[in-house]
């Protein structure tokens, strides 16, 4: 995928992350469990690189063989929206498979959170929800390496992240 080979450009460390070859995960499984397709990028990410965490960032993402740990991983996550959303604080949304319904992606380990916004079918057209840990909330019309590519040419403080993020010295490679 030629974006994917963008954002090595921009964020030459991800070089590190590319595994030998492409692995592969039960994504049927995946699908069946949750009710949805998930957007390319994200599968080609998932297949492509090792776990990695830079500048306390992290996929929330499957890794080959572990498909299970990956479900419980999001079902918590959509436990706190579940929370938010029972509080009055989840800015209308619940999370998936309600409408408009919040899947995750990512976090920080500050506690800003990542999501899709699951809305039709086609997920390549889902936006991502950023929630940050002040309760800072925005939305980016585009899918997961579009949203990193746009914090490397806009700078992060567009979606209410720290300046500076992400430090491409801060990385690690897992996997």
């Amino acid at each position: 995928m030629l974006i994917l080979e963008e954002l090595y450009r921009k964020i030459p460390v991800l070089q590190n992350c590319r595994r030998p070859e492409p692995v592969m995960i039960d994504w049927q499984h995946l699908e069946e469990k949750f009710g949805l397709k998930f957007p390319g990028d994200f599968m080609e990410i998932s297949e492509k690189l090792h776990d990695f965490e830079m500048d306390d960032f992290s996929f929330v993402k499957p890794s080959p063989g572990l498909e299970a740990a990956y479900i419980e991983d999001v079902q918590r996550l959509l436990g706190i929206v579940r929370s938010w959303a029972k509080n009055g604080i989840s800015h209308s949304y619940v999370p998936h498979p309600g409408e408009p319904g919040l899947f995750p992606w990512g976090t920080t380990s500050v506690g800003d959170l990542f999501f899709w916004r699951v809305e039709g079918v086609d997920p390549e057209k889902w936006p991502v929800i950023v929630v940050t840990d002040n309760d800072y909330w925005t939305t980016f019309d585009g899918g997961v390496v579009k949203f990193l590519l746009a914090i490397m040419e806009r700078g992060p403080e567009n979606w209410g992240l720290w300046e500076g993020f992400p430090r491409q010295e801060m990385f690690q490679v897992f996997d």
